[in-house]
Order: C-alpha cells, then sequence, then structure tokens
C-alpha cells in the first residue's frame, strides 16, 4: 500500500521514514486561539499556534534532526560504518536524533548535557535508550569553550564511526537559499530545515499572515523561518522572544547568550521581547488546561506576541498591522509537550495552581494489595 497523505497512512519497509518526513504526510497543525485566549481578538487580531509539538517525535527539534541525518548521509559523513551519533542537547534535539538513528540504522546516540539538567529529563533520555554524559558550568556553553559540552562533541564526533551533527553551527549552510529555495533536502541543516517545512507551511495555511512570534535558543526555527517569510512576505514582522534576564525556560536563550550563535538569526527578527520564567509557565498552564498541550516555550512565545502587541497599541501603531482583509493574523510557535516539564510546572508556579488531593493521609497507607496477607 502506498504512502496516502490525506489519510495519513505509512507503509511498507520505508513507514517509519515516510512518517517522519513532513513532505510525506498532512501539514503541521496550526489552531486560532478562541477569543477567551485572545485578549486583542476584538481589535481583529487573530491568533495561530504552529503545533510543531504535534510532528511525530512531539517536539520541533525533529524537523532538524532529520536533515542532520540526511545531509550527513549526503555528505558521506554519515555511511554503513557511523555506529554512533554525539550531540550536545538537553533534550528535545538529541531525543528525535535518538529516534530517527535508530530509523535510519544507527544504533547509539551520545547525549552531551549540563549536570543541571533535571532528574525527569535525565529518565526520558534514558527512556530513548540514550547515553549521557553530563558536564558542569553554564547549561548553554560556549561552542568554543574547550571544557563545555558543545566542543567535546565536536572533538568525538571526528572519531571513525563517529558522527556530531552541531546543531549550534552551520558550516556548509547553503548562501543563497533563501532567494532560490530551490535546494534537495539532504543539503539543509538545522535553520534551512524550516526554510524548506516550517515557513513555508505556515504561507500555505495562512498567507495574510501580519506577525510571526518564535523563541530564540539555537535560533532555528525562527532563523529558518523568519527568513523564509520576509522573503515571501516582507510585511511580516518578526519578533523573537527571550527569556528575562537571569530567567530560565527549557530551550529559549538569554539575550546575552545569544553572541555566540553562528545563525544569522539577527537577519531573521525586526524586534525581541523578553518574558519572565513565572509567566511563561503559567500562561503554558493555561493553553494545556483549555486543550492545546504544549510546553513552557510555546507561553514564552505567546507572551512575546502580547508584549509586541502591546507596544504597537500603545504607540498607536497597530493599524499598520493590518492585512488587506483588514485582520492581523499572527503565528506563534508551540515546539515541544508539556510532559517532560511537570515536575517544574509545580515548583515553579507553587501549590496555589494545583487542586488539592482529598484524602492524602492515605497515600502509603494500606497499600499492600487486596487478597494478601502481608503476614
Amino acid at each position: 500500500m502506498p504512502v496516502d497523505p490525506l489519510l495519513n497512512v505509512f507503509s511498507g519497509e520505508r513507514a517509519l521514514h515516510d512518517f517522519y518526513d513532513p513532505d510525506q504526510g498532512p501539514l503541521i497543525p496550526l489552531v486560532e486561539l478562541p477569543e477567551r485566549l485572545n485578549p486583542y481578538r476584538k481589535d481583529g487580531v487573530r491568533i495561530y499556534a504552529k503545533l510543531m509539538s504535534h510532528v511525530p517525535a512531539t517536539n520541533v527539534k525533529s524537523i532538524p534532526a532529520l536533515n542532520f541525518i540526511l545531509r550527513g548521509q549526503e555528505k558521506g559523513k554519515i555511511t554503513s560504518d557511523t555506529h554512533t551519533l554525539v550531540e550536545y542537547s538537553s533534550g528535545s534535539t538529541v531525543i528525535s536524533l535518538g529516534i530517527l538513528a535508530h530509523i535510519y540504522g544507527i544504533p547509539n546516540v551520545h547525549a552531551y548535557l549540563s549536570n543541571k539538567t533535571s532528574q525527569t529529563k535525565l529518565e526520558l533520555l534514558r527512556f530513548f535508550g540514550l547515553d549521557l554524559t553530563l558536564f558542569g558550568g553554564h547549561g548553554q556553553p560556549e561552542p568554543l569553550d574547550p571544557n563545555g559540552g558543545i566542543f567535546t562533541a565536536n572533538i568525538d564526533g571526528a572519531q571513525d564511526g563517529f558522527y556530531n551533527p552541531d546543531q549550534y553551527s552551520n558550516p556548509e549552510a547553503c548562501p543563497d537559499l533563501c532567494s532560490s529555495m530551490q535546494v534537495n533536502v539532504a543539503l539543509m541543516q538545522n535553520y534551512e530545515s524550516h526554510m524548506r517545512w516550517t515557513g513555508p507551511q505556515i504561507i500555505k495555511q495562512l498567507p495574510g499572515i501580519s506577525v510571526f512570534a518564535a523563541c530564540i535558543g539555537t535560533s532555528g526555527t525562527m532563523t529558518g523561518s523568519g527568513l523564509y517569510l520576509k522573503s515571501v512576505k516582507p510585511s511580516v514582522a518578526r519578533v523573537g522572544v527571550c527569556p528575562n534576564p537571569g530567567e530560565r525556560v527549557p530551550g529559549p536563550r538569554m539575550v546575552s547568550l545569544l553572541a555566540p550563535v553562528e545563525f544569522p538569526w539577527r537577519e531573521a527578527v525586526d524586534t525581541i521581547e523578553e518574558v519572565g520564567t513565572f509567566e511563561s509557565y503559567e500562561k503554558s498552564l493555561e493553553l494545556c488546561r483549555n486543550g492545546l498541550l504544549v510546553g513552557p516555550s510555546s507561553g514564552l512565545a505567546l507572551l512575546g506576541l502580547f508584549h509586541y502587541l502591546d507596544k504597537k497599541i500603545a504607540q498607536g501603531e497597530l493599524e499598520s498591522l493590518r492585512n488587506d482583509d483588514r485582520e492581523i493574523p499572527c503565528v506563534f510557535i508551540c515546539c515541544d509537550q508539556p510532559f517532560q516539564y511537570i515536575s517544574e510546572y509545580f515548583d515553579k508556579l507553587g501549590p496555589s495552581y494545583f487542586l488539592p488531593i482529598r484524602n492524602e493521609e492515605l497515600i502509603g497507607v494500606d497499600s499492600y494489595k487486596y487478597g494478601y496477607d502481608p503476614a
């Protein structure tokens, strides 16, 4: 049976390959927020969530991860002798690599990551069969720090049978990609994958888009999508969103930590908004409880969009964002799902956000199975 993107059916020996290929299935969902979640709806602002959390690996990083492998094969860096991928990543990128590596016949994936990674996240990585090595120092090290995990992954990836995709750089990027857009998928890496898939999907789904908002971490999503959207619709306003100085949300970086990032993210951003940790988790929880199962960075991205719209209203410039239909369609990126961060929601928000457990005193009491006499 052939692949049928309309019926979402994938068959044959390459069914899993096709399942993870964005060109072989339906478009990634774009879902409008109802008015109760959109305080600007009466101003003609329509806000859509691009649910990258709904790709097969449930996170946005699987898009470039697929390109890492395809490009590695195209360049002869991944061959039948390649037995190990190694990457510095705190979660989504290396989980995606772990899944895709097995699909493509690579048995081992080594994950280098910060010793500040939560125990829940460490267990999740081990669940997917990843070989973990922890590194001290800053959770988001500079790529050229010889004591950091990014640098070490580069060195170790040069061994025979190893390959380091290196999401933090792009030494062989195609400089004229944005102008031509006619490139083989295997020639793209990280941000180019969003020029090939994410950006074009958004234009196809919402051709009248006025504002695009995404968090900036490694900056692949913001760079690729932002460059593509501007190339086909110059009026689009592109909002990069970062955590407040000294605060943390999984994935995005503070503005002060963006300097070492080698991607041309500055060319893909028109303005940067900063959002607090507490507010990001709070907004993400609200989205989850209203049917959009998305992680903390999705709350950060949406609030960054809110901040941008508030400034436009305060400056009397909201009208400048209206499209030909007199509406202001906005898209924000939802990178992943909330489940790997559950303990963090409780830590960041506190007990007032969660209903108490009735008869909590029974936890741990009378725990033996009925019908079994422990004596």
